[in-house]
């Protein structure tokens, strides 16, 4: 990780000059903050509420913080099933460049928590953009009790993406992202009996999302007021190695300058349950949420 702590202080000192001496006078208007509500369901009765805000303190320096959280209902009676947030801090100190700091927290207390570090690069150019993000994490796991002691029990990881954007054709963007995770201990133990004495059923439900990789593909249409887009996702379990695959439909509608509206319609179908290697039906799910930017 330090080796990209001092790329990214080669990238704040060295390069804006270098860009600025490309980029010839080029006019910077600044870019408008936001703030949006998304709630989302799917066919196994979870539903989750999302709220996210990017806000531009100057030119150069944004804050994007967030936050949410997912539930399942089961005979009339509502189980949250894991709680997220995350904040950024990101500078950009011309068009081509912007970096940051970023902290994500996911899942549950008592029952398995995730907590992230990522280094975020991004590199503009007139039709094509380049993403890689470093992080570091830790996963924490309920304290297991062993002869009446109490033993604590974390895991570390790393973890590395890659994005590709394309934007050289009229009303078109494509992109196309790479995500690995490299973990300290082997999680296949967190399918076996032993596990299922351990743990309870919420920390064996919440390390089904723990992946090994994230492959996605995107395609954006834009017309006059609204973008239509598909993209295709691959994860692959770090628990059981099962993989599974997602296909969604995107529409942003653009109500004027400061208001627009989204929707999400997915599709979801695994080899096998992340927890039970059992075969599952495929999941459906629908997402809509509302975005107010201000400058």
């Amino acid at each position: 990780m330090k080796i990209f702590i001092w790329f990214n202080v080669f990238i704040c000192l060295y390069l804006p000059a270098w860009a600025d001496s490309k980029e010839n006078e080029k006019t910077d208007e600044g870019s408008p903050s936001s703030i949006g509500v998304n709630l989302g369901a799917d066919s196994e009765k979870g539903s989750n509420t999302i709220i996210d805000g990017n806000f531009y303190f100057t030119r150069n320096i944004n804050i994007s913080i967030g936050g949410g959280l997912s539930s399942i209902r089961n005979n009339d009676q509502v189980t949250r099933t894991s709680n997220s947030s995350h904040i950024g801090v990101h500078y950009s100190p011309n068009h081509l460049i912007n970096t940051g700091l970023e902290f994500e927290r996911w899942g549950l207390q008592n029952s398995l928590e995730v907590r992230n570090i990522f280094l975020p690069y991004n590199f503009s150019f007139a039709k094509w953009g380049f993403g890689i993000r470093p992080g570091i994490g830790t996963i924490v796991f309920p304290d297991i009790v062993i002869l009446g002691k109490i033993t604590p029990a974390e895991s570390e990881s790393k973890s590395i993406s890659f994005k590709v954007n394309y934007s050289g054709l009229k009303h078109w963007r494509f992109s196309i992202s790479r995500e690995k995770y490299f973990y300290e201990k082997d999680l296949h133990r967190l399918a076996s009996v032993a596990a299922g004495l351990i743990f309870s059923e919420s920390t064996l439900n919440l390390t089904g999302s723990l992946i090994n990789y994230r492959n996605a593909f995107g395609i954006i249409y834009e017309f006059e007021n609204f973008d239509l887009g598909v993209e295709f996702e691959e994860n692959q379990s770090a628990v059981t190695d099962a993989i599974s695959h997602t296909a969604y439909f995107n529409l942003s509608y653009y109500l004027n300058n400061n208001w627009a509206l989204s929707g999400q319609i997915g599709h979801t179908k695994s080899e096998k349950d992340p927890i039970t290697g059992k075969p599952i039906a495929s999941i459906k799910n629908i997402n809509f949420g509302i975005i107010y930017s201000f400058n």
